[in-house]
């Protein structure tokens, strides 16, 4: 007689998870679908909590799909769900629409599974008058992680990264040639060849671009316009024989809800090894040492480290509203200069504009610094 161990176990029951997965997904039919609506090529998106959205490939703007005649969308969410199990829908599309605003039905939808794999249907505009077909194929699943927050399957974004209309630019970092890379949302940057790992950094930074692309897509349907491009930029702020630093910078963007966002970080790179540094690893406890030891309730209290960052800290000064703030101040991982650890700061939205770099010399991170972070020094010296 045979046993079975618990590793075959496992194995069975990822499978047995796996098939169900597949099944549920065949029945309910939520996934990234492609195809046409008459000759226009477009990407469709149907969830398994009643969520449906398309947009054309020639014109990456967002169109939402509701159940016919339920504005309410917690209402139109139900009912898709049973549609989507029933195999059969009946939907009007509506535009970019702005909070508060009302919705304008722009097309209605007739849509039936002929298979797993297929639906077939008819689009016809509000007036009845005119009639496109829809013929529309199951997108294979991905491996990729859908970002949070989005509604849809990976396989329904990439389109908008691919084919990004770019232009090139030559520039200069400190003496070192580069090319910039201009699409409409975002501008990056291409290594030249004779740079060291260029190419792994380059397919970053390229992938990079592609998700500003969708980046900018979801942003136009949460704020329900079109609105101007992000003019994110991913930009050199050092560069040496042994490292890279870009800033990878979003200016003020409104994406809905009731503020605006802005956002700057940075990411390093080892020109030596080729691969993105993981600075924390630089400090002795990594991002722990911005803590001090907890003593007791409540959050425990700022780190020697911490307490260096605030009062090195621009905005920290008397007179400065925002020397009130800094006990609540966030910590970006640092990247490195000749001088020292620039650390970037963060504040919640009433006081963001107190954010900052901290620069910390060599000298006083010194009783910080792991052995990674001294022989990071030492490139310096």
């Amino acid at each position: 007689m045979h046993h079975l161990g618990c590793g075959w176990l496992s194995t069975s029951l990822v499978v047995l998870l796996t098939t169900l997965a597949g099944q549920a997904r065949s029945q309910d039919h939520s996934d990234a679908w492609q195809g046409r609506i008459g000759s226009a090529a477009v990407m469709v998106c149907l969830t398994a909590d009643g969520h449906g959205e398309y947009y054309y490939l020639n014109h990456h703007v967002g169109i939402s799909l509701r159940h016919r005649n339920e504005a309410d969308p917690e209402r139109s969410r139900e009912r898709l769900v049973e549609s989507m199990r029933a195999g059969q829908w009946t939907l009007d599309e509506h535009g970019l629409t702005p909070p508060g605003q009302p919705v304008v039905v722009t097309g209605r939808w007739q849509l039936r599974a002929q298979d797993s794999r297929t639906l077939i249907g008819q689009w016809t505009d509000p007036a009845g008058q005119r009639m496109r077909p829809i013929q529309l194929s199951r997108l294979p699943s991905t491996d990729a992680t859908p970002q949070q927050d989005w509604a849809c399957p990976p396989a329904f974004y990439d389109p908008l990264g691919q084919n990004l209309s770019v232009k090139r630019s030559h520039a200069t970092f400190r003496g070192h040639p580069y090319q910039q890379t201009i699409s409409l949302h975002s501008t990056a940057l291409a290594l030249p060849t004779d740079v060291a790992h260029a190419d792994g950094i380059n397919r970053w930074a390229a992938a990079w671009q592609r998700g500003q692309a969708v980046f900018a897509y979801q942003c136009q349907m949460d704020r329900g316009s079109v609105g101007d491009p992000l003019g994110s930029e991913l930009t050199p702020v050092v560069w040496t024989n042994s490292f890279l630093v870009l800033q990878d910078m979003m200016p003020d963007t409104y994406c809905g809800g009731a503020h605006s966002s802005f956002s700057v970080s940075y990411t390093t790179w080892s020109l030596d090894k080729g691969q993105v540094v993981n600075t924390w690893s630089w400090l002795r406890n990594g991002q722990k040492a911005l803590l001090g030891q907890h003593t007791g309730d409540g959050p425990p209290p700022p780190s020697a480290l911490m307490k260096l960052i605030r009062a090195a800290h621009p905005r920290n000064v008397k007179g400065d509203d925002c020397g009130e703030a800094m006990d609540h101040v966030e910590v970006m991982a640092p990247y490195p200069t000749g001088k020292g650890l620039v650390f970037g700061t963060s504040f919640f939205y009433a006081m963001r504009a107190c954010g900052d770099d901290v620069l910390l010399s060599w000298k006083q991170l010194l009783p910080h610094l792991s052995l990674a972070g001294k022989t990071a020094m030492q490139a310096w010296n």
